[in-house]
């Protein structure tokens, strides 16, 4: 049975476990460990002596059985766990001073660091919040963090009735108060056909995309018409016309898409 500081010698992987090289390791698990399991805990030996941190140099002094053929190093930060039956054999074993040093070396490997990063983790794995009676906590914390999602701040101020000059609605009327072009974004070279609006429910001036080729003739100072959405992604502008979030749908109560295909014609008012 294979125990505690026994050196082996194990076909050792390398770290990228695209091959492997029989080298020396070191047993970390205690015998209880080592004798009701099939596997045993090592440690890898190098014969390059690392200035790492965590490296451990390992000489015939600090083994109480054996013989090494050179100086070696402890690579603390290899910790493998490996089938009894892939044991070649025992060529030694360490004193209880030097597993020591090891169990120490691995402590600090492994040892949570307290930093700034440690009020996070009390953040996240708050223990106190984790038991029974901790319903009251939870409903008081999503009540207050929920006011750092934007959709629910949004939603819950109406935030966009209120930017949106619309309020909200799909559809508005207004009265024309002058006729304008936008210039296309580039690839596009043309004047986009468009005219301000001012709104009769809230006064606000917007413009409005006038849809339909030479349908800017059927629009007159004055007249009322009815916008709505062109149709753009959130409520946006549409196409090659930057910064017009509305078109032009009725002139005076009549349909603008059957006055520019001359199905009707324009009433006067």
């Amino acid at each position: 049975m294979m125990e505690q500081r026994d050196l082996l010698l194990v076909p050792f992987p390398f770290s990228d476990q695209k091959g492997r090289k029989v080298r020396p390791v070191i047993v970390i698990s205690n015998n209880e460990f080592n004798k009701n399991s099939e596997d045993v805990l090592i440690v890898g030996v190098t014969s390059n002596i690392s200035k790492n941190k965590y490296a451990i140099n390992l000489t015939n002094k600090d083994l109480e059985e054996g013989k090494l053929l050179t100086e070696c190093s402890i690579k603390c930060e290899n910790i493998l766990k490996i089938d009894k039956e892939i044991i070649i054999r025992k060529i030694g074993k360490l004193k209880k001073e030097k597993l020591d040093l090891i169990v120490t070396k691995i402590s600090e490997i492994i040892r949570y660091q307290k930093s700034s990063s440690q009020k996070l983790y009390k953040q996240i794995f708050d223990l106190d919040s984790m038991g029974l009676k901790s319903a009251l906590k939870h409903k008081k914390d999503r009540k207050k963090f929920r006011w750092k999602d934007h959709g629910y701040k949004t939603k819950t101020l109406n935030l966009y009735a209120k930017s949106d000059p619309l309020e909200g609605a799909n559809q508005a009327k207004g009265i024309v108060l002058s006729k304008v072009q936008k210039e296309a974004k580039q690839p596009n070279s043309a004047m986009r056909k468009c005219c301000k609006v001012q709104l009769k429910k809230n006064g606000k001036s917007v413009t409005a995309f006038i849809p339909g080729n030479l349908a800017q003739k059927f629009i007159d100072e004055h007249d009322e018409v009815m916008i709505e959405r062109i149709g753009g992604k959130q409520g946006r502008s549409k196409g090659d016309i930057p910064g017009v979030r509305f078109k032009v749908i009725k002139v005076n109560d009549q349909p603008l898409h059957l006055l520019w295909m001359g199905k009707i014609e324009k009433g006067r008012r």
